[in-house]
């Protein structure tokens, strides 16, 4: 097995015809010289058995189905670390590259020290980018995602600064990072939160975040956790994605951010009480407009 400066580390539960997709793309870009670490925590090994039969080349890590999405990233970067990655590139099995977006982020960011770069994030569902974030604790959003063109119009070059990056969609991450930082907190965000809180830890060390605007990641969210899909959700439901450790509206993980980021001290709780107002009206608004208009 050849080693290379890149791995790409991707977790995997569940669905068969996203992963294959995703190896797919990534063999068919215009740049193909990494590994790729798939961690399979899902209930059985049919993902492993899958991955090791159609793609060889691969590296299949298995874990156990407890692990969530933290902990199976962590162990993917663990291990890429171990075998000699400069670079970690974290990308979910629902996530697509184009054929130039990896050379094109690493093009990017070799001048850039110290920093973290990750592509725009296309989604598939609503036909929308997603280049920029930030969070506003302080009026209760965990998460703010400007407009796409919004973004672009402030870009002088190929990079634009963020204060935010979702998720483990294309960010390529320098392997020294992790020695600074640390890795994914899986103990108290095993799942939802992890992302924000490894980011905004790099932030406040200094870390430049940066999207690479002529690279692209295109994002299958069509199976998102049911609270994003308000308009299918029955009524009991509402109580689900406030307790389901699946659900990013679950309060035991904005809860850990909150308390972690909010920017007045001892005042978490107001925070948290501006967070579900928003959450529940937006809820029972769209809720009520099913029911009302249906179709």
């Amino acid at each position: 097995m050849d080693i290379f400066n890149l791995t790409v580390v991707i977790p995997a539960f569940k669905d068969h015809q996203q992963i294959k997709y995703c190896l797919q793309t990534l063999y068919l870009g215009n740049f193909t010289d990494f590994n790729i670490i798939v961690v399979d925590h899902g209930e059985s090994d049919t993902i492993t058995q899958w991955v090791t039969d159609d793609f060889p080349q691969v590296i299949c890590l298995r874990g156990s189905s407890e692990l969530w999405w933290t902990g199976a990233t962590n162990i993917g970067i663990k291990y890429a670390i171990e075998m000699g990655s400069k670079q970690i590139m974290l990308l979910n099995h629902d996530c697509y590259v184009r054929s130039d977006t990896i050379a094109n982020i690493l093009k990017s960011s070799e001048n850039v020290p110290n920093s973290i770069v990750a592509p725009v994030q296309f989604s598939l569902r609503d036909k929308k980018e997603l280049v920029c974030a930030t969070s506003f604790f302080l009026l209760g959003f965990p998460t703010v995602i400007f407009p796409g063109k919004w973004c672009k119009s402030f870009s002088s070059g190929n990079l634009l600064s963020t204060k935010l990056i979702i998720g483990g969609r294309g960010a390529v991450i320098p392997a020294e990072i992790f020695s600074t930082v640390g890795y994914f907190d899986e103990l108290s965000l095993p799942h939802y939160g992890a992302d924000h809180d490894f980011y905004l830890r790099c932030k406040k060390s200094g870390i430049k975040l940066l999207t690479c605007l002529d690279a692209t990641v295109d994002v299958d969210d069509n199976e998102l956790c049911q609270n994003n899909k308000h308009k299918s959700i029955p009524s009991h439901g509402y109580i689900s994605t406030l307790l389901k450790r699946n659900s990013h509206r679950n309060i035991k993980d904005t809860y850990t951010l909150f308390s972690r980021y909010y920017p007045l001290p001892g005042f978490v709780i107001l925070g948290m009480a501006l967070y579900l107002t928003r959450y529940s009206l937006v809820y029972f608004l769209r809720f009520s407009r099913r029911i009302l208009w249906p179709g």
